[in-house]
């Protein structure tokens, strides 16, 4: 059995090796994506000058949107990481627990190849729970069949058909919203044009805000909540929705969330996160464990750390299969 393992082992590492070594360290930094945003970036998240009265909403969303970074694609590398690790301790795992403590040191006093091949076995003994937790996440977000069983096997299967229903219920929603919204404005551009004849427009909206814009009542929602939740991380709105997440251990996307009227500006729905459904939920455990974030940031650098240790596995692996190969040709 260790000699097919060996063999899967060999032939899934050799030619996608350099692949999730690139994988991990991109992993890695991306568990301290906003700390480096805010370090190469930091004109977008600070100001010199704080002005009496800050930009309008519409303004400022026009800005942010012309900096906003491509997505980017995960490639099958991810799965394939899976079945090496998971090969790789059917390989090295000790029969006895003598041998498994003598395989979890790694000694630098002994050769440059007796410590790749401690690095190499003790690392990904020690990384391998954190980084299959980090692989089997992330391969929820790249196949269709693998996030369906992922969800079943938590029992949220029924949840999540009706939460896909939701979403494409409030999709159409959305676009009925868009329609009413322009003939709204348009509606509204109309009374104003008329009441400018009479030398006085009709339109009593705050000065700040263009009839046109589609961003009218944000700030309002936003400075509403701010209100109503004191102790809040952050605040996101978007067209007729808006969220609040505080600083806790757990779920990092655990979140409040309203719905408003895009026309004045008033809540017509609110759902806390405790009475939320458990697809909804597991989505955002998904990603706070796949990031690390999950127990702040103790678990944030452990989980850069294993992130290195793991882009660190493949070379290592290189390195004693490459000397094994030039020893079987003396």
């Amino acid at each position: 059995m260790k000699k097919i393992f060996r063999k899967i082992h060999l032939w899934l590492s050799v030619p996608f090796g350099l692949i999730i070594t690139l994988v991990c360290f991109s992993g890695a930094m991306l568990v301290f994506e906003n700390e480096v945003n805010e370090w190469f970036r930091h004109d977008l998240y600070y100001v010199e000058t704080v002005k009496e009265s800050p930009l309008p909403m519409d303004k400022l969303l026009e800005k942010v949107a012309t900096t906003l970074p491509d997505s980017v694609s995960v490639t099958v590398s991810t799965l394939l990481l899976v079945f090496v690790l998971i090969s790789g301790i059917v390989i090295w795992w000790p029969r006895t627990r003598k041998a498994l403590k003598n395989s979890l040191k790694i000694t630098a006093t002994k050769g440059w190849k007796r410590f790749w091949y401690d690095l190499h076995v003790a690392g990904g003994m020690y990384a391998l729970i954190f980084l299959l937790a980090m692989a089997l996440t992330g391969l929820t977000w790249s196949f269709p069949w693998y996030r369906t069983a992922f969800y079943k096997v938590f029992g949220v299967e029924v949840q999540q058909r009706a939460a896909q229903g939701h979403e494409q219920k409030s999709d159409a929603q959305k676009r009925d919203t868009k329609l009413a919204a322009h003939r709204e404005k348009k509606r509204e551009g109309n009374e104003v044009r008329k009441g400018e004849r009479g030398g006085r427009p009709e339109n009593n909206h705050s000065d700040m805000y263009s009839v046109t814009s589609p961003f009218v009542y944000w700030q309002e929602i936003y400075d509403k909540l701010g209100r109503q939740n004191p102790e809040y991380k952050q605040i996101s709105i978007s067209s007729g929705t808006a969220s609040v997440s505080f600083n806790r251990f757990g779920n990092q996307r655990a979140s409040d969330r309203y719905s408003f009227n895009t026309d004045n500006g008033e809540f017509t729905e609110t759902s806390l996160y405790q009475h939320q459904d458990k697809s909804g939920k597991i989505r955002g455990w998904i990603y706070s464990v796949h990031v690390g974030n999950w127990g702040g940031m103790f678990t944030r650098i452990l989980t850069f750390i294993v992130a290195l240790l793991g882009a660190a596995l493949p070379l290592t692996g290189y390195y004693l299969w490459i000397k094994r190969l030039i020893k079987v040709r003396k």
